[in-house]
């Protein structure tokens, strides 16, 4: 059954319960002390404790079932720790391999799970694959369509959006667009709709933008690629068959969306770091899991691992969260602190 997120765009999740917080019991003695078990070669400092200092970043490390790796750097010193989600436990750890964290890939980009369009062989239409061009269709539109118009495919190849209009004015598309859909299944036209590529009241009128079509899932996103160098784009949403759903609930740009299950997607901005927001892109209801400062997380199935917070001026202690399939807080492990200093 596929669950529906309620609540407004960027607002909070009323089904979000008070979680006491797992603090584990360290922190006894020196606080800071090097474990004789820690690897000479890693440079990590193996202690049960981060000292409360202002730049603080937390770096994910691995998921491996229920244990979860990562480190915490405090002025340029990792300190890494293993969570078990289960137990609900957090001992410290030599650093872990770097591997890179999770796979994420901005909306804007191609990555390793994306389908590709392409000229069809006989020169003739569209040919459409899936990543590992297992699977491929072809369609009737004209091939010259691939450097003339905006479009896109879904990454599992069964669909196809298109920008047939052609109105540019000084390099900036101009809205509203005439877009079709297609099942590439069956090769047929699914809708013709008029669709706004984002917001009008970015006022950029003499900076150059390129209309850009992606699909969330299933879900049409249409918005531009603004010229300047901080995220400044705005998605609008829109189902196959034309039915406008709301705005993308992050930069289309300057974000990421990682499949959590059914229709829902988690969006994390780059950037500095923000709240996590899941996003339904059936409906375009979304719900900010809540407002801590959040960096890169690992998604499942089945739950969300990710490091919140920051320590010094915000007085908000790093710490470890579990976030359900239904969007509850299910689990909440604080990362023991020391004094500055104590880890040297």
């Amino acid at each position: 059954m596929a669950i529906v997120v309620s609540g407004a765009c960027g607002g909070r999740s009323d089904r979000t319960p008070s979680v006491e917080p797992v603090v584990p019991s360290a922190c006894t003695g020196a606080c800071g002390g090097k474990s004789g078990s820690a690897p000479k070669a890693e440079p990590a400092i193996q202690v049960a404790c981060v000292p409360t200092v202002a730049n603080v970043m937390p770096a994910v490390k691995a998921l491996d079932g229920a244990m979860f790796s990562f480190c915490v750097t405090a002025e340029s010193t990792p300190y890494c720790f293993t969570a078990d989600l289960e137990a609900r436990t957090l001992t410290a750890s030599p650093a872990a391999m770097d591997t890179g964290g999770p796979e994420h890939h901005l909306i804007l980009e191609d990555g390793p799970t994306k389908a590709s369009i392409e000229e069809s062989r006989n020169g003739k239409g569209l040919t459409v694959c899936t990543a590992d061009k297992a699977t491929c269709h072809d369609l009737p539109i004209a091939a010259a369509s691939m450097n003339e118009h905006p479009m896109a495919v879904s990454d599992d190849a069964t669909l196809v959006v298109i920008d047939k209009r052609i109105d540019r004015r000084n390099g900036v598309e101009k809205a509203p667009g005439r877009i079709e859909t297609w099942d590439a299944t069956t090769g047929k036209k699914l809708a013709t709709f008029q669709a706004k590529y984002g917001r009008d009241d970015l006022r950029m009128e003499d900076v150059p933008r390129r209309g850009i079509l992606a699909f969330l899932g299933h879900t049409v996103l249409a918005f531009t690629e603004p010229g300047c160098a901080l995220p400044c784009s705005s998605a609008t949403m829109y189902s196959v068959q034309g039915k406008y759903l709301g705005m993308l609930a992050a930069d289309p740009t300057a974000s990421t969306a990682t499949h959590f299950h059914d229709s829902l997607y988690v969006l994390h901005s780059y950037g500095p770091p923000g709240a996590l927001t899941v996003q339904d892109a059936a409906t375009g209801k979304s719900v900010q899991l809540d407002a801590e400062p959040s960096w890169d997380a690992f998604v499942t199935r089945d739950r969300i691992v990710r490091v919140v917070g920051s320590w010094g001026a915000t007085a908000s202690p790093p710490r470890v969260q579990v976030w359900g399939p239904d969007l509850t807080l299910v689990t909440e492990i604080v990362i023991p602190s020391c004094a500055p200093g104590a880890g040297s």
